[in-house]
């Protein structure tokens, strides 16, 4: 079984002078891993080192996740989700409840020539309502329409597709608030999304994200501003590892960046955030790192 502590260290600033930094160094969870490489254990704790919650997840031969249950502190379980699926690998039952005694709820969904058309909540082996209804052309789904428990249409998505089969139109009305957003794809030659546009009811633009890439197709930059805030990612790679994330501003100032470091297997081993220091603000700090320490036990 594989197993990663993921250690948390926090650089917090408790004064006016460069060296007034305080460590704040706990182990904030721990992840175990089953033969299909799933989750199968996920323990967090607070910074006094007492556990907050419990995961417990149980998955099929193929990998596919069919129970996971959520513990408190005080381990009682206070939740469970479970899931079926048909022959073909489709979900055809999520059923939640809250707590070992508590009634369950559920969605199920149902295929039509293998594409899904409905979507209906239950409660407990009762059918409720019919939630989301799902419609295509050439088997792109272009429709979609949800229901409250009343019946009343509350959301409609509507979607248009190039002739490569991508999306390059997303129309949101919510129905019972009359309002709308459109949003809009553009794309390279690669089939690589380079644009996306975000406009309101009355078809003015409130936000907008452009992408671009390297020759080998990894994304290099997204440029991200709507009516409030700014920012440009810009990525670097380790091969196909993305090892460094910038942020800048409107004014093409760094502000902080994150920095990932793997080892020869590709396991994420240390991440860094670093920031503009706060009392001197032409220079950076670490304010974050983040540790995972892998091992092998045998169950």
């Amino acid at each position: 079984m594989k197993i990663v502590n993921i250690i948390q260290v926090n650089y917090l600033r408790d004064g006016f002078d460069e060296t007034d930094i305080t460590e704040e160094r706990y182990k904030e969870s721990e992840l175990k891993y089953g033969d299909t490489n799933q989750i199968v254990s996920e323990e967090h704790f607070n910074v006094e080192g007492v556990r907050s919650l419990l995961t417990l997840n149980q998955h099929n031969e193929a990998g596919k996740l069919m129970q996971s249950e959520l513990y408190d502190a005080d381990n009682e379980m206070v939740q469970r989700m479970k899931y079926s699926y048909d022959e073909r690998g489709r979900m055809v039952k999520e059923i939640l409840c809250y707590g070992k005694d508590s009634p369950e709820y559920g969605s199920h969904y149902v295929y039509e020539n293998n594409l899904l058309v409905r979507q209906d909540v239950y409660d407990e082996d009762e059918f409720i309502y019919t939630e989301k209804i799902f419609e295509y052309r050439d088997d792109k789904m272009f429709r979609e329409i949800d229901f409250t428990e009343e019946g009343e249409k509350q959301y409609l998505i509507e979607q248009e597709f190039n002739d490569k089969g991508l999306l390059t139109k997303r129309i949101r009305h919510e129905l019972l608030d009359k309002d709308r957003r459109t949003c809009l794809y553009e794309y390279d030659e690669y089939d690589n999304k380079i644009k996306e546009l975000i406009l309101n009811y009355k078809g003015e633009l409130i936000a907008k994200i452009y992408y671009a890439y390297n020759e080998n197709r990894q994304l290099i930059e997204a440029e991200e501003e709507d009516l409030d805030h700014y920012k440009k990612l810009k990525y670097d790679y380790t091969g196909n590892l993305v090892s460094k994330v910038e942020e800048y501003n409107r004014e093409g100032k760094l502000q902080q960046w994150l920095a990932s470091h793997f080892d020869e297997t590709g396991n994420l081993l240390k991440s860094e955030v670093f920031h503009i220091d706060e009392i001197n603000p032409d220079q950076y700090r670490l304010v974050n790192e983040v540790r995972y320490e892998w091992s092998e036990s045998e169950m």
